[in-house]
């Protein structure tokens, strides 16, 4: 356990101090080193290699070296956006997520650390709250209702607004399902959490964190608040309402998107989902409009796909449904994808009530995400949502 923590805390400290050595975040470097000192402890001294580990091993395997092959044999005749050199970051990236998610399969089996990871996270996401406050009060506080998208702070250093916005919906779910709100000051920090949520204005962070309340409800009926907690919760609201950030942000960044639209250089739907619908179009372009298909049934492989913005080249789809597709292929991406959404909204029961309520509605916001967000290659999620991953696959009816 003690080794567990100091890794995770390493990971975690990094993603709060993280800054680019060169063209590389610290957050990354560290990851490596703490999947190094996990791997250690696992194999060595805790645990024996599995036939599940030695089963999803293979498959990695077979999906980077396919997926190189055919990138370098095929590199002609599908017109790569990465002809001189191979994309090695993206490839990088895929095999820390292999690490993570090996490494989950091989702590997480013992419940003990399953809570102490989402205690860590919990106490660090708060931390990352204070930050992302710190750097950007003056910014958060003087917005401009008419230059609400210009005039918004961006969080680079844990990766923007929606991965902030993924870690605060993780704690606000931890609070009310594991955590509890018996005691006055989480009520504290549950207010504080979901004010920072509403000042990083992600409306995919608000919104998936809403649908998976409201489902959590529907399942298991978990939330049975009394009417002191009711009545407090009421004048919470209230007073929220009259401060200028929550009234600006709320009817234009969140209710406006959908109701509020009257530019008329760009599209709706182009608004309402940040311009990833271009290149979601984009990407029907490249993998359809095609002369050849051979990529339907291999994919162009990882680290193919290009999007040229005014900063520099972008290597996401930002929907995972769809970055699947294009790099595996349709059989192989489908499958995949299918496969990872399952478990993730219909994982088995467990014999923990609290836990199976919380991963029931971090199973709904991740689903949802990741139709909108390319949230594996994420440099800062991959330790987290790789860990958090392994638990939909580790899930037993007992």
């Amino acid at each position: 356990m003690q080794i567990f923590n100091i890794a995770n805390i390493l990971i975690f400290t990094s993603i709060l101090l993280n800054y680019k050595i060169g063209e590389i975040y610290l957050s990354y470097m560290v990851a490596y080193f703490s999947a190094g000192l996990l791997l250690i402890n696992g194999f060595i001294v805790n645990t024996k290699i599995t036939s599940k580990i030695y089963i999803y091993s293979l498959f990695f395997l077979h999906i980077i070296f396919t997926s190189l092959i055919i990138k370098v044999w095929y590199s002609d005749g599908l017109e790569f956006y990465f002809q001189e050199t191979i994309n090695w970051a993206i490839y990088s990236k895929a095999f820390l997520i292999f690490l993570f998610f090996i490494l989950g399969l091989l702590y997480f089996r013992n419940q003990l650390f399953i809570f102490n990871y989402l205690n860590l996270l919990y106490v660090f996401t708060i931390l990352f709250c204070l930050r992302f406050w710190l750097e950007g009060m003056t910014i958060i506080t003087s917005t401009d209702i008419k230059n609400i998208d210009s005039l918004r702070y961006y969080p680079a250093w844990i990766g923007g607004w929606n991965t902030i916005s993924y870690f605060i919906s993780i704690s606000i779910l931890y609070i009310l399902t594991i955590k509890g709100l018996q005691k006055k000051n989480t009520w504290f920090v549950l207010g504080f959490l979901m004010l920072t949520l509403i000042a990083t204005q992600s409306r995919g962070g608000l919104y998936f964190l809403i649908i998976s309340l409201v489902g959590l409800q529907i399942r298991y009926r978990f939330f049975k608040i009394s009417a002191k907690y009711f009545l407090i919760s009421l004048i919470c609201i209230i007073c929220l309402s009259f401060l200028p950030i929550f009234k600006d942000i709320i009817i234009e960044r969140f209710w406006g998107a959908f109701f509020g639209f009257d530019r008329t250089d760009i599209s709706y739907m182009q608004f309402a989902t940040s311009g990833r619908t271009v290149q979601w179009l984009d990407f029907y372009v490249k993998f359809f409009l095609q002369d050849n298909t051979f990529q339907y049934y291999t994919g162009y492989g990882l680290g193919h796909y290009g999007w040229q913005n005014k900063y520099a080249i972008e290597t996401s789809v930002h929907n995972t449904l769809l970055q699947f597709i294009y790099d595996f292929g349709l059989p192989l991406g489908l499958s995949i994808f299918l496969c990872l959404s399952w478990k993730l909204i219909f994982f088995k029961k467990t014999v923990n009530y609290k836990l199976n309520a919380f991963f029931s509605g971090l199973g709904m916001i991740t689903f949802l995400t990741l139709l909108v967000q390319d949230l594996f290659f994420i440099t800062q999620l991959i330790p987290v949502v790789s860990m958090l991953m392994t638990n939909f696959f580790q899930q037993k009816l007992k």
